[in-house]
């Protein structure tokens, strides 16, 4: 799917998901599930798949994976789009693998998901795995082997978020709001590891991160992405970050390794 085309359905993704907010119902979640499928599903359908499409059904695609946590054992579960040697995980839908990961308090209710005739409830694992750098890194080896030759290593973020935003509002609660902090900790704190521990190996990684802007954006207020491009064009647009841009952009085309998995693992 082109970029444009990709951002256009998003748009209207979240229009019909977050803006139907529950009235009433059990459980403490502001938005409904199979809102959030139905609209998975369309953005599916439009491009051609069935709504039912698993993860693993065209081993053609690009390698990606999502993260989330069974809610009887809080350990990441990874749902992939590609085989692994061993503990391969479910081969769910990808409707299902993208509910699992926004399951969460406050949001949406988890997800079951049947494999082999027994079934398992899951929500998002946004804490410990909201940056997933090292999850990363070991699903390359296991797929690539320790030896792959590695160019660079994009980390993209969602903005960097203060503390000044963290306030409860008539649709979150403080509890979620304190969940979120954590996340965004969590985040910086991670990509700023990495950072310190590869910082001896020039243009090896890269932090996308829109810096300035975010921190009082309201989190229930779903009709604000035109103000999120805006922040994130004047983000790119700076000087710094127009340079190392054009560098990764180079780096990537000529694809010159600068180093090994094995030696980013040690």
């Amino acid at each position: 799917m082109p970029i444009d085309l990709a951002i256009h359905h998003y748009v209207l993704f979240c229009q019909k998901v977050f803006s139907d907010v529950k009235k009433w119902g059990i459980g403490p979640e502001k938005f409904k599930a199979n809102v959030f499928e139905s609209a998975m599903k369309d953005i599916l359908q439009s491009t051609g798949f069935p709504e039912d499409v698993l993860m693993q059904e065209n081993d053609s695609f690009c390698k990606s994976f999502v993260v989330a946590f069974p809610s009887k054992n809080m350990t990441p579960r990874i749902f992939r789009t590609y085989q692994v040697e061993a503990n391969q995980g479910s081969n769910c839908t990808v409707v299902q693998a993208a509910h699992a990961t926004i399951a969460a308090p406050d949001l949406f209710k988890p997800v079951s998901i049947t494999s082999g005739g027994l079934s398992e409830t899951f929500v998002g694992a946004r804490f410990r795995c909201s940056n997933p750098t090292n999850l990363v890194l070991k699903e390359a080896i296991k797929v690539f082997g320790l030896f792959q030759p590695v160019a660079s290593f994009v980390n993209i973020g969602a903005g960097h978020l203060g503390p000044v935003s963290w306030e409860s509002t008539r649709v979150f609660s403080k509890q979620m709001m304190d969940l979120l902090y954590q996340i965004s900790t969590d985040c910086e704190a991670q990509a700023e590891d990495f950072v310190e521990n590869y910082m001896q190996i020039p243009g090896l990684f890269y932090r996308l991160n829109v810096e300035q802007g975010l921190q009082k954006m309201p989190v229930d207020d779903w009709n604000k992405q035109g103000e999120i491009q805006t922040h994130s064009k004047a983000y790119l647009e700076k000087a710094k970050v127009t340079n190392e841009v054009n560098s990764l952009v180079t780096i990537l085309y000529n694809q010159l390794p600068k180093t090994t998995l094995q030696n980013l693992c040690q």
